[in-house]
């Protein structure tokens, strides 16, 4: 019996490269001094990591942290108001997983904090032909941008990369900053720190509500 071929995930061949080339450059633009920052960074598990300093790297497939730490999708093991720079990187989620997603970014992020949506542009066609329509609908800006204002986030700056030309390019990075005013709107939540202490990031100096 012949095996069916798995499809080769997208970052693997010559369009993906050059979008993961374009996304690092804009990123070392968007994000000053890394080494000196806290920086989160979510992803899929194909996808590879973009070669900063990250403090650690969450895999959405698997609902879970590589190291050093575990937690559910919507609960991040991270202290309120800690984290200066989350990186969402190309993650496909239905509505409700990536509203709560947002709502618990919103609280790790320090007042002044940022998050960087990086997404693939659905102008640019060859997306269409490197990932499904599902895939590229639900991690687009237009599916994000709504829910990240909705959990307090306020949009500064929407720009291109990668291949193509102007607003058709393959590579979109949305920057939002959370207020400096805004308070927690999600507290942080009973997983079981207290019993893994090692697993609350940043508790040594993170100011916690």
């Amino acid at each position: 019996m012949n095996a069916k071929p798995i499809a080769r995930h997208w970052t693997t061949n010559d369009f993906g490269c050059s979008v993961l080339n374009a996304e690092y450059t804009q990123l070392q633009v968007q994000i000053h001094s890394p080494a000196n920052r806290r920086i989160i960074e979510l992803a899929t598990i194909e996808t590879p990591a973009t070669g900063l300093p990250v403090t650690a790297v969450f895999c959405a497939a698997q609902e879970s942290w590589r190291l050093p730490v575990v937690a559910a999708l919507a609960h991040l093991p991270i202290v309120n108001r800690s984290v200066d720079y989350v990186i969402w990187r190309y993650l496909a989620l239905e509505q409700k997983s990536r509203q709560w997603l947002l709502q618990d970014i919103e609280r790790v992020l320090a007042p002044n904090g940022v998050l960087i949506c990086c997404h693939l542009n659905p102008m640019f066609t060859a997306c269409w032909q490197h990932t499904t329509i599902l895939n590229l609908g639900y991690q687009s800006a237009t599916a994000i941008l709504p829910a990240a204002r909705r959990a307090g986030l306020v949009l500064e700056s929407s720009s291109y990369a990668g291949p193509g030309w102007w607003k058709y390019r393959a590579l979109r990075i949305s920057r939002l900053r959370k207020p400096m005013a805004s308070k927690v709107r999600s507290e942080l939540h009973n997983r079981g720190l207290a019993q893994r202490p090692a697993t609350a990031m940043f508790a040594d100096t993170a100011a916690d509500s």
